[in-house]
């Protein structure tokens, strides 16, 4: 995941630099244009999650940037900043489509404000889309086989492990009493349903920070996680080393 700064104000996309490095969002990783001619062209090279454009460059206008921009990628938020404090302008960028306006200097809180509603939309819409997909999964593929509960339970476990699930949704599924299921399931697996899913969203978290660039706390919410620092605690617990030290650890890795 990055987010893209297109800005010919170097003071100013040095601060928003900063005001991402230094927080909880550090991980994004951040790319820099000087003209809307760069701008589009790494757009289309890097794909970026958000782009924060200035609404007076050298060579054309934020706003006809981030048109052209939302014109061809549905994927991607654009955010408008400028030290022009219009209605007129703040109000052409909202109906054009752009998910923000700053004034400059961005005022640190507010910026990150606006970048956590976005990360949160795009995860919102990743579930979406995943949940569209395992609930044709669970009309399709999943059935409770009576006289295999606890297989139909793991097979659950493993399509909606993203959801807020707990052991009483999943003993209703194959027809057991909680406690006689929690028994069942500790006989067959060997460990507690909670281990069984905990250790299935740390495999899944695993993956997500060897191959993407995305941040810790989506990741976490993306897994099923209700916070980051829940998440984080949990896979130190299981891996020894916090999600960041991992990521790091396996970037240095696959360099070699």
């Amino acid at each position: 995941m990055s987010i893209l700064i297109i800005d010919d104000d170097l003071e100013s996309s040095v601060r928003i630099t900063n005001i991402l490095k230094q927080s909880i969002h550090s991980d994004i990783k951040i790319l820099e244009a000087r003209s809307a001619t760069e701008g589009l062209k790494m757009v289309k090279e890097d794909r970026p999650f958000i782009v924060v454009t200035e609404l007076s460059l050298s060579d054309s206008t934020g706003l006809e940037v981030g048109k052209k921009i939302l014109s061809e990628f549905n994927d991607i938020f654009v955010i408008a900043i400028s030290q022009l404090k219009m209605f007129e302008l703040v109000q052409e960028s909202i109906n054009s489509g752009f998910s923000g306006f700053h004034l400059k200097p961005v005022i640190k809180s507010e910026f990150l404000s606006t970048i956590e509603r976005l990360i949160l939309s795009r995860t919102i819409i990743n579930k979406q889309e995943t949940s569209i997909i395992l609930s044709d999964n669970d009309s399709d593929e999943f059935k409770a086989d009576m006289s295999k509960p606890i297989s139909t339970a793991i097979e659950y476990i493993r399509l909606n492990y993203f959801k807020s699930i707990n052991l009483n949704d999943i003993a209703d599924k194959v027809y057991l009493s909680p406690s006689h299921f929690s028994r069942m399931f500790k006989e067959v697996t060997d460990t507690t349903f909670i281990e069984f899913l905990t250790e299935i969203r740390i495999e899944k978290s695993k993956y997500f920070l060897k191959s993407t660039d995305m941040p810790i706390e989506v990741i976490a919410h993306n897994i099923g996680f209700s916070s980051a620092t829940y998440f984080a605690t949990t896979f130190k617990k299981s891996q020894g080393k916090t999600p960041r030290e991992y990521r790091i650890l396996h970037l240095k890795l696959d360099a070699h």
